[in-house]
């Protein structure tokens, strides 16, 4: 959600007035905070195809050219907001401390414009021009909150293609995903949604408008994590990815839901990641619950100048450990 709607106060905020007039949008908004902070940025126009509207892909370069990688986050919302400072500040942190000399993001159709599955269709072609210079071990992709849903479900897609949309291969796993307070399901109906409710940004009814506007298919797994089960997500080539981590607020309604999910990959929350069982399982999974914090709080305490909260001291720790392999 944009930081502008909520006090840094406690967890008790003013709701936000869903599908606002945007006059800034995200690429707008990034430009300024490059300019701001002396930072080169180029963007790339993608066409998806199949009546889908065109987006943009936003790279900003942190520093001298390496052969490290790119972070390629994709900004929550609910699918209804511009990516924030608080998301391009995280990036800018995030993806030195992953080996990345630089961060890309995804300027995708918001709502109400954007309905079920354009930001799946628009993620493909980002992470496809990015594969023109970057090998998959070099990337690492992230999103928080429906940017966390789409990067599972382009993680879906890569597994099963969505039957609308392109296909897209990879020649090896991704170097890493991150995904913070992703929204795994389209219901409305764990407990968490009860007993987390009043302390929530995203209540249950923030959270049935947005999906209602969205307008996904009940049932698709490339519009909720949740719809595939371990046959699905650990079967085949895996997850497509080397490493995975997973971060949730023990105060959000989400939290059942990121769980379940988690459980499903089989990863044991605030432990060590689960290692490979046998031939095609490659990645390993963690799961931290963040205590004393709510929805994507991380991009909350960024955009009040709070980098060294909870949750991301877990993030660039794990980050550290988990760098991108230089190719050369």
């Amino acid at each position: 959600m944009n930081e502008k709607y909520f006090s840094s106060g406690s967890l008790n905020r003013r709701k936000p007035k869903l599908f606002p007039s945007v006059k800034r949008l995200t690429g707008d908004r990034l430009q300024a905070f490059c300019k701001k902070g002396a930072l080169k940025l180029e963007s790339h126009h993608l066409k998806p195809g199949h009546c889908f509207p065109d987006a943009k892909l936003h790279i900003a370069h942190l520093g001298p050219e390496t052969a490290g990688g790119i972070l390629l986050y994709f900004h929550g919302g609910g699918y209804a907001y511009p990516a924030s400072d608080g998301h391009f500040k995280l990036s800018r942190d995030l993806a030195p401390a992953l080996a990345c000399d630089r961060f890309a993001m995804l300027e995708y159709t918001l709502l109400p414009n954007g309905t079920y599955p354009t930001q799946l269709a628009q993620a493909v072609e980002a992470l496809r021009t990015i594969l023109g210079s970057h090998e998959p071990q070099q990337i690492v992709l992230a999103g928080d909150s429906a940017g966390g849903n789409l990067a599972l479900s382009l993680l879906a897609h890569l597994k099963s293609p969505h039957p609308n949309i392109e296909v897209l291969d990879l020649s090896s796993p991704l170097a890493a995903v991150i995904c913070i307070s992703p929204r795994c399901s389209n219901a409305q109906v764990t407990p968490s949604y009860s007993y987390n409710a009043a302390n929530d940004i995203v209540d249950p009814a923030v959270a049935a408008e947005l999906v209602a506007a969205w307008q996904p298919a009940p049932d698709d797994v490339w519009s909720a994590a949740n719809n595939g089960d371990k046959k699905f997500w650990l079967g085949g080539r895996g997850t497509m990815t080397s490493q995975m981590l997973i971060l949730a607020g023990d105060q959000e309604c989400y939290l059942d839901d990121i769980r379940n999910f988690a459980n499903t990959l089989d990863a044991k929350e605030g432990g060590e990641p689960k290692q490979p069982d046998g031939p095609g399982q490659q990645d390993t999974v963690k799961l931290v619950v963040v205590s004393d914090t709510g929805h994507a709080q991380i991009v909350l305490d960024y955009a009040r100048g709070v980098k060294f909260g909870r949750t991301s001291r877990e993030l660039l720790q794990w980050a550290s450990r988990n760098q991108v392999k230089m190719v050369r």
